[in-house]
């Protein structure tokens, strides 16, 4: 800025100096410069060339910004394109989607009761196959038993009172701990069958219920492996035993057997002969 206030001297005082007599001027200028002049001149050129120099600068760095910005621009248009396109289809997407769901819906208000209830407890159960499957190819899911075990499929095996068995029957010494197969949710209740029981919900609606125990553990929200109660024979139990149950979803009338999962996680365990179940 300096330079540039420096070049603007020099000009006013040649400007100023034209006034006199040029030809006098002239020579006298030749002859006896004016004191400091040649300064302020040269610091002129020098600003003027520096001027120069940054107007190039300026033209050679802007350049390839602006080449970037159309760039940007080309590209920011083809975005918008790409987005036209893509919700043009998410629509037609949804529109089918509708449309099935209304023939669904025309479907079902033309079935009976009876089948109605029938296709539901069809997909009900073929939903809980696929949580039983989910379960047995977990890498995170923990055996509930801590401890040596003995255990086999007893699911839907009669019981006393005209029930049916709903769960499973693990067998292991008294006070074995008891722990939560994954996190969740842990309640306990009190029952003249099941005696001290437990009600694991996990966070996708999921129970895993334990019963006939010694004692509680730890309740509320626990992680997966956190000792939950212990082994016993409350209630109706012959035994010191866990009746586990499985309950897809939370629904109290969906027990489904837990078998599968119980097998492919519990590696201690081993097949009981039948001869040494307990009865409940």
């Amino acid at each position: 800025m300096f330079r540039i206030s420096t070049l603007f001297v020099a000009f006013g005082l040649l400007a100023a100096c034209t006034s006199a007599n040029a030809q006098e001027a002239d020579q006298a200028w030749v002859t006896n410069p004016p004191e400091g002049l040649q300064t302020v001149v040269d610091a002129a050129v020098t600003a003027g060339n520096e001027a120069t120099q940054i107007a190039r600068g300026l033209t050679e760095t802007t350049s390839p910004a602006i080449a970037q910005i159309e760039t940007l621009n080309r590209q920011v248009e083809r975005t918008g394109q790409i987005s036209e396109l893509l919700g043009d289809t998410i629509g037609k997407g949804l529109l089918a989607l509708r449309e099935l769901q209304k023939e669904q819906e025309a479907i079902l208000a033309a079935l009976s009761p009876e089948e109605r209830s029938a296709l539901e407890a069809r997909s009900l159960a073929e939903a809980s196959r696929a949580a039983v499957n989910r379960h047995v190819r977990s890498t995170t899911w923990v055996c509930p038993v801590a401890g040596e075990m003995q255990y086999r499929d007893s699911w839907g095996e009669p019981r006393s009172g005209g029930r049916t068995h709903d769960g499973i029957d693990i067998m292991a010494r008294w006070r074995t701990p008891l722990v939560a197969p994954e996190p969740g949710t842990v309640v306990f209740r009190r029952d003249k069958i099941g005696g001290l029981s437990f009600n694991l919900t996990t966070a996708n609606g999921d129970v895993w219920f334990g019963t006939h125990l010694s004692s509680y553990g730890n309740d509320g929200w626990v992680e997966a492996g956190t000792v939950v109660g212990y082994i016993g024979r409350s209630g109706n139990a012959v035994g010191n035993h866990v009746h586990f149950e499985y309950r897809p979803g939370g629904h109290p009338d969906n027990s489904v057997n837990p078998f599968p999962v119980v097998e492919a996680h519990c590696a201690n365990g081993r097949t009981a002969p039948r001869s040494q179940e307990p009865s409940e």
